[in-house]
């Protein structure tokens, strides 16, 4: 919003944009309602061209710069005080999104059905290639078994001489042609022409008439009846590779036909598996994501419960027995390491012991306790205390415990015997108890008053015997 105000009255500017944070493309409808004092409700569509269309390319931005509405307002009773001599009509906001298309989602089914098209074509055209090849293979086949089966055939069941209206009819004497020998015969009610070679082909059914009459007669045909003959022969293959070939223009234009309606079935059926296989790859993209979500969630909750486990039992250093007259302080140690880690976090828990007081009254000190504990666990230890009953430490001690196997931390035991007190004892040897730095004595040391260099003291004279001396007389030596 831009504003703008004087004596007389102000006006507002107001500005919009839409940010698509996704990688899709998308056309949308925008609406904006302003509710505004002095001038009440107005409507604005967000549109990228002349149409109230917003069109938003991946990560692109729209702004309104050329959409922002001018509003003056002269009164400023209508509108609403902001202090300071400002005022402004601007109320309230609301907008709806509508008709939202995924430009990107109908690109990528174009380019599917497309490829898929291309992709049918191709093997309609491979399939009707291979047909056709298969095709040609068989006719060969059945061009190069023909003769053989069919002179065993006529050899054995045609008689010679048949007629030439029988349907299958055997060779007929042999008639010389230009000077070859040739045989007629008849095959499914046509006529061949069969040369010495074996080699056969058909002929017109008057020139197998003329060799039937001239085997009859066993005469030989001319050579212009074997030319017409050889006419009428190339006539009749040329006919028959017509009607092949009409044969064949069909049978591709079904197959044609055949694979269009198959390409139609293909696209369909293959956009809707591939909107199918999209739809089930997402949500079982969306389930890991939530299930390592609740995974992460459950961890952090995890090591929160370790770490505020720990920090609720911090270090404590030993008092000395100034500061506290309590005859037994109790402690427990711990470690930890990898309070973090899913499964390797573990930790390190002593026992509960007692930190008493000596004969003299002090306790051990505190940098005493933590030379012993120290290579205890593998990890830096923490002295915890002070409690003032062995119940109240392990309460404590026990509670830490479970929050730890709760939450997955392997716990181990260390023992330390503590500094007990010597009172307890009762014997000799525990008034003999050795403190921090050496060993209690009851009686106060003499204090050592030989000079430190190296010289020995001189002898003090025995004013002992003088009392004597003047209290009972003369000492004799």
């Amino acid at each position: 919003m831009q504003r703008s105000s004087s004596i007389a009255g102000g006006s507002e500017y107001y500005y919009f944009y839409v940010q698509n944070n996704t990688n899709r493309e998308y056309e949308l409808n925008v609406n904006i309602t302003l509710e505004l004092a002095c001038a009440g409700i107005k409507t604005i569509s967000l549109r990228s061209g002349i149409l109230d269309v917003l069109h938003l390319l991946p990560g692109g931005r729209y702004n309104s710069e050329n959409q922002a509405q001018f509003i003056y307002f002269g009164k400023k009773e209508c509108a609403v005080p902001l202090g300071n001599n400002s005022y402004t009509l601007y109320k309230g906001i609301s907008c709806t999104i509508s008709n939202i298309v995924d430009i990107s989602s109908e690109k990528e089914e174009s380019e599917a059905k497309k490829k898929a098209a291309d992709q049918a074509k191709a093997k309609a055209a491979a399939d009707a290639k291979t047909q056709k090849e298969q095709q040609l293979l068989n006719q060969q086949k059945n061009a190069e078994s023909t003769p053989a089966g069919l002179q065993a055939s006529q050899s054995v069941t045609a008689p010679k001489n048949s007629t030439a209206g029988s349907s299958n009819a055997g060779l007929s004497e042999k008639v010389k042609v230009n000077g070859q020998y040739v045989q007629v015969f008849r095959q499914n009610g046509l006529p061949y022409v069969r040369n010495a070679d074996g080699s056969y082909y058909q002929t017109s059914e008057e020139a197998y008439s003329r060799i039937m009459s001239s085997a009859a007669k066993n005469t030989p045909v001319s050579s212009n009846q074997e030319a017409a003959q050889q006419q009428d022969s190339q006539a009749l293959k040329f006919t028959q590779d017509y009607a092949r070939n009409q044969q064949y223009q069909a049978e591709r234009t079904e197959i044609i036909t055949k694979g269009v309606t198959d390409l139609g079935n293909l696209v369909g059926g293959w956009i809707q598996q591939n909107q199918a296989d999209k739809a089930r790859k997402e949500a079982l993209e969306e389930q890991r994501a939530e299930e390592e979500r609740q995974r992460q969630y459950a961890l952090y909750l995890k090591t929160s419960s370790r770490k505020n486990a720990f920090a609720e039992l911090p270090s404590k250093d030993i008092p000395l027995s100034s500061q506290d007259k309590a005859p037994s302080i109790y402690y427990f140690i711990y470690s930890y390491s990898n309070l973090e880690s899913e499964y390797g976090a573990s930790a390190y828990i002593s026992n509960v012991f007692e930190i008493g007081r000596y004969n003299d009254g002090t306790r051990a000190y505190t940098a005493t306790v933590k030379n012993d504990i120290a290579n205890l666990s593998p990890y830096a230890e923490v002295l915890h205390g002070y409690y003032y009953t062995a119940q109240q430490a392990e309460q404590k001690r026990q509670e830490l415990i479970a929050v730890l196997q709760n939450t997955g931390v392997a716990v181990n035991t260390i023992f330390y015997k503590g500094k007990g007190s010597a009172a307890k004892s009762g014997s000799a040897a525990a008034d003999k108890q050795e403190s921090s730095y050496g060993t209690v004595i009851s009686a106060a040391a003499k204090v050592d008053m030989r000079p430190n260099n190296g010289t020995a003291p001189k002898p003090k004279a025995d004013n002992s015997k003088e009392s004597q001396a003047k209290n009972y007389g003369t000492i004799i030596k």
